[in-house]
């Protein structure tokens, strides 16, 4: 059979998976099933000299033979991508890694198949995680991030002169050593910062044995799904080590995985709701990652006495006045520095439409190791 046909059967297999409990909403599904299996039957009179060599399970082909990226939100939702190359690929010790291009977002980091960075939108996921936190600290000296290989999320942080050391840990030295090699533009202005300190272990039993006070703590950690390498670390338990661990105006942020109409009950109302119980202020925001096929969320937590106000939640006027004195007043390096963050865009991240908030209000999930939540 051909390497046409290998990755049809395997996406026909991925889609049976849903066929033992018919509902009428399945129609479309069938149908499409159907198309797949002439689709195959078509492929089998392919020349397999048009398909690469290391075309495998992230890609699959329609009858022309175009190469294309598919990753599924949920059963029934998903995104396909015209597929350029696979530029990397390689199973760690702990997940499948690769680095592939793809026409609409350029160059990609997958993790267990699931997107976490594109070079054409990241700034967007990266400027949107870092900046709400560093900015509602006063003045942040001592970061801690907690994954985040890409070096993306430390590149953000290190833009703030008041920041004397970070510290970048992540589990996969793999994952670190591809994107330096395959992604430059995220990791180059960190690594050459010698602020930066790249710890290659677990996160969380790195920051659980660590002596120091952080200012601000950065989780960009794997999707909590069942099979991943980073589902401890969205515990209540190890939220409020997080807590111990900051200073007395600390600052905590997760990324909390989606954050749209489709998936927003998924994980992220419950990552919400567990830090919750453990930060006295706690706010849940959104921002459009187009490469992800939908908005993300994210969720902060500030260690700060429960009657003190947090001005940046109240004016968003407050983001530009910061962001102008954290940076001298200067336009031309203001303008270098945040592609997407400002005020009226911290406006927008925060300002939840009204189904959100009344998921937000309705739950009552916390996440901890007896009662844990996965991402599809």
């Amino acid at each position: 059979m051909s390497s046409t046909c290998s990755q049809i059967d395997s996406l026909l297999s991925h889609l049976s998976k849903y066929e033992s409990n018919p509902k009428p909403e399945d129609d479309a599904k069938k149908s499409h099933l159907k198309s797949l299996q002439e689709t195959k039957s078509k492929s089998t009179e392919e020349d397999d000299s048009k398909v690469p060599e290391n075309w495998d399970n992230a890609a699959i082909a329609n009858e022309t033979c175009t190469l294309r990226f598919s990753e599924c939100n949920t059963p029934y939702f998903g995104i396909w991508l015209d597929l350029e190359m696979i530029l990397f690929k390689k199973q760690s010790e702990f997940q499948d890694v690769r680095i592939i291009e793809t026409k609409q977002f350029g160059r990609q980091l997958i993790l267990d198949m699931k997107t976490q960075s594109a070079e054409k939108d990241e700034y967007l996921y990266h400027e949107s995680l870092t900046h709400p936190a560093m900015l509602i600290h006063p003045c942040p000296k001592r970061v801690f991030i907690g994954g985040a290989g890409e070096l993306a999320t430390a590149r953000e942080t290190l833009k703030y002169k008041s920041v004397e050391r970070v510290v970048l840990c992540d589990l996969d030295k793999v994952v670190v050593d591809a994107c330096i090699e395959f992604l430059p533009q995220m990791s180059r202005a960190a690594k050459a910062d010698k602020r930066l300190e790249i710890i290659i272990a677990d996160a969380k039993q790195t920051l659980e044995q660590s002596t120091e006070t952080w200012d601000v703590v950065i989780m960009d950690i794997a999707d909590p799904i069942e099979a991943g390498p980073g589902i401890a670390c969205y515990f209540q338990s190890f939220y409020q080590q997080i807590y111990d661990k900051l200073s007395d105006n600390g600052v905590f942020v997760t990324q909390s995985g989606p954050g749209g109409f489709v998936g927003h009950q998924e994980c992220a109302t419950t990552i919400y709701n567990t830090v919750k119980s453990v930060f006295p202020h706690t706010y849940l925001y959104t921002q459009e990652v187009p490469s992800y096929g939908q908005d993300w969320a994210f969720t902060i937590g500030i260690k700060l006495p429960k009657d003190k106000d947090i001005p940046a939640m109240k004016d968003w006027t407050f983001v530009d006045k910061e962001i102008s004195k954290r940076f001298n007043g200067d336009s031309t390096l203001i303008k270098n520095t945040f592609r997407h963050y400002d005020g009226q865009s911290h406006s927008g991240m925060f300002s939840l439409p009204k189904h959100i908030r009344n998921s937000l209000e309705n739950e009552t999930r916390v996440m901890t190791k007896d009662t844990p939540v996965f991402m599809f």
